[in-house]
């Protein structure tokens, strides 16, 4: 299936994470949103001398560097709580369970820090039907590789589906598409399924690295599966 590529939109996410963390990570540190660097500048002195625990993002800085719960140009923001505590197999098969866990916005380990927004449009009708869920977590910068290292090798472990226990749910297939580039690392792909009249239905995930920070960012359209991408506007908004 066709599918545009986010050669843009990949840097702009790499930007909110690199503005998150506080690092340069090749990056020359500017940013064009200086509301974000400038809380978490007033957040010094709170948590360290970053304005970080122990070198992870925290809660209040995620805060900061997530989307305006005031909404933005046709799409309304809204705050999602935390995934569920993973506490038993949510795959069938072991090494698929990383990405039913994140499709539950949860990982294994839980994060240090969290936040979620969930975009629906409201004055857009080519957009009708997508949202578009994004998340920030932060943890150990050794814990967010082995995470990111771990979706990877599930995506390619898992190309013919498998049983999601947690929503009760057959994935028919996994689709890999190239990783963006930018950040330290990145992962795209597809959760396929059939929608209620056995139409093949896409749930898209693409994931970035920064550091201790990886970005999370799902999205589906119930009413044109084929229009389920993240529009550059939304990453965009994440300066």
């Amino acid at each position: 299936m066709k599918r545009a590529r986010w050669v843009v939109a990949s840097a702009v996410a790499v930007s909110v994470l690199a503005t998150t963390s506080a690092c340069g990570d090749g990056d020359d540190g500017s940013t064009d949103k200086p509301t974000a660097s400038a809380s978490a500048d007033r957040q010094k002195g709170e948590d360290g001398e970053d304005g970080r625990q122990g070198g992870v993002p925290t809660e209040t800085q995620l805060r900061s560097a997530a989307f305006d719960l005031d909404g933005f140009g046709g799409y309304k923001v809204s705050p999602l709580g935390a995934g569920a505590r993973v506490e038993e197999k949510t795959a069938a098969e072991a090494a698929c369970e990383p990405l039913a866990d994140l499709h539950g916005f949860s990982t294994v380990p839980e994060p240090s820090a969290l936040q979620v927004r969930s975009l629906t449009t409201t004055d857009s009708p080519e957009d009708r039907g997508l949202v578009v869920n994004v998340g920030l977590f932060s943890y150990p910068e050794p814990v967010a590789k082995k995470l990111l290292t771990g979706l990877r090798d599930a995506v390619e472990a898992c190309g013919g589906g498998f049983e999601d226990r947690r929503i009760k749910r057959k994935w028919e297939s996994v689709e890999s598409f190239p990783a963006p580039e930018g950040g330290d690392g990145s992962v795209e792909y597809a959760l396929w399924t059939k929608d209620r009249e056995g139409k093949p239905y896409p749930s898209r995930f693409t994931v970035f690295r920064s550091g201790p920070v990886l970005a999370v960012f799902h999205s589906a359209n119930s009413a044109d599966p084929e229009k389920g991408e993240v529009p550059e506007k939304i990453l965009r908004t994440q300066l």
